[in-house]
């Protein structure tokens, strides 16, 4: 079908002012050029008496966007996006758009097309070496498993341990990507941005981009948190792909409807957790998960447990993030604080539901759901229970003092 040009930069705007959202968007490398994405800067960034900006605000927004993030380019690297590019080329494409944007606006912050070992092995140095002290943050995108081949439909069985492992290979991933951030010598100036990220398993380019997400997906989920929250001081942004319908995080139909629970663990760590990461320490019994998908090799040793935690300073609270990624068994754990002292109740909520493999629909939409935990005792060791296939959000209170 022909695009119809129906939302452009000004309906977008108006959508991220509604959400409350800040806009991020991204030039076209592959066909465009840095003319145009400079003339795109100064429509939505220059004043009204700019060529530009005179056109926005004939268009009913005499007021600059103040657009800050810009990516420069998607996934050039790959032979899917028209106009793709080796790296070298990139990264002097880089400089060339960036200095034409920056001509018109000196405060834009650029994020850079960066890759994984799998895609492009020496892509990210090379970037960084030619480009590093113009570029902001490297963009990193990851799909568990990642598309299949036509006709490879893999069983529950099969899938389950590739996608809850999911997160774990993310993690070894980013952190690959801030070694070549280190050896290039960019530290603490560029960071990463995990801009696309998501479950990706049935949906291909031949039909519809829907994806059935399950429970077991709001777990893969709330285990990216954990990973961005042990990696905060190098990923400074992160970006679910996508909203609505196609990989959505919500599912509309004409007459209605639902959250699914990819949505519904965001929304947990949303809802509770604080600003500052704290450092955790987890011992776990492990399993294996078979390769899979373009991007999962096999993965060894992956926890059952995984755990990560923030805090609150201000209210006095401490959010202990628990995903226990067994279908069948529940995790007795032992939690000892240090440096802390819990008052002895504690609370908290868990995204769950009858089985690792169940999923909402416009019937059913609150078969998996965030719910409160019953009260428990706590204190400074303490022991809890984890059910099957959960992920849940302990809060404790602190002692003052």
């Amino acid at each position: 079908a022909l695009e119809p040009n129906d939302v452009g930069t000004d309906e977008f705007m108006a959508l991220c002012a509604i959400l409350g959202t800040e806009p991020y968007l991204t030039v076209n490398v592959g066909s465009g050029s840095p003319e145009e994405a400079a003339a795109w800067v100064e429509y939505c960034n220059g004043a009204a008496d700019s060529t530009y900006g005179r056109m926005r605000a004939d268009n009913g927004h005499p007021e600059p966007y103040g657009v800050r993030y810009w990516g420069v380019g998607n996934e050039v690297y790959g032979n899917w996006q028209y106009g793709h590019i080796d790296a070298e080329t990139y990264a002097h494409r880089f400089l060339e758009f960036a200095a034409a944007m920056r001509a018109v606006d000196p405060n834009l912050t650029l994020v850079a097309v960066g890759a994984h070992e799998y895609e492009a092995p020496e892509w990210n140095r090379a970037v960084l070496e030619i480009a590093g002290p113009r570029i902001d943050y490297l963009s990193l995108h990851h799909y568990v498993p990642g598309e299949m081949p036509r006709g490879m439909e893999p069983t529950h069985e099969e899938l389950y341990p590739v996608v809850v492992a999911g997160p774990e290979r993310v993690e070894e991933l980013l952190c690959q990507a801030d070694e070549a951030i280190r050896q290039a010598g960019l530290e603490g100036k560029v960071h990463i941005a995990f801009d696309e990220w998501n479950v990706w398993v049935h949906a291909h380019y031949e039909c519809a981009m829907e994806e059935p997400y399950l429970l077991r997906d709001g777990l893969y989920a709330s285990g990216i948190f954990h990973v961005l929250y042990r990696q905060c001081q190098h990923v400074t942004m992160a970006n679910l792909a996508q909203l609505v319908n196609v990989l959505g995080a919500i599912y509309t139909t004409p007459t209605g409807l639902f959250l699914t629970p990819i949505y519904l663990a965001v929304q947990l760590h949303h809802d509770h957790s604080g600003p500052i990461s704290i450092r955790t320490q987890v011992e776990s019994p492990t399993f294996d998960a078979q390769p899979m998908g373009r991007f999962m090799p096999a993965r060894l040793g992956a926890r059952f447990v995984d755990a990560a935690a923030t805090i609150d300073q201000e209210r006095g609270l401490l959010y202990l993030s628990v995903v226990n990624r067994h279908r069948r068994e529940p995790a007795e754990v032992e939690i000892q604080l240090e440096g802390a002292t819990a008052q002895l109740e504690g609370g908290g909520y868990q995204l769950n539901g009858p089985s690792a493999l169940s999923g909402n629909s416009i019937t059913n939409p609150d078969v998996v759901a965030v719910r409160p935990v019953p009260s428990f005792l706590a204190g400074d060791r303490f022991t809890y229970t984890f059910p099957p296939h959960s992920a849940t959000v302990l809060e404790l209170r602190l002692a003052k003092g």
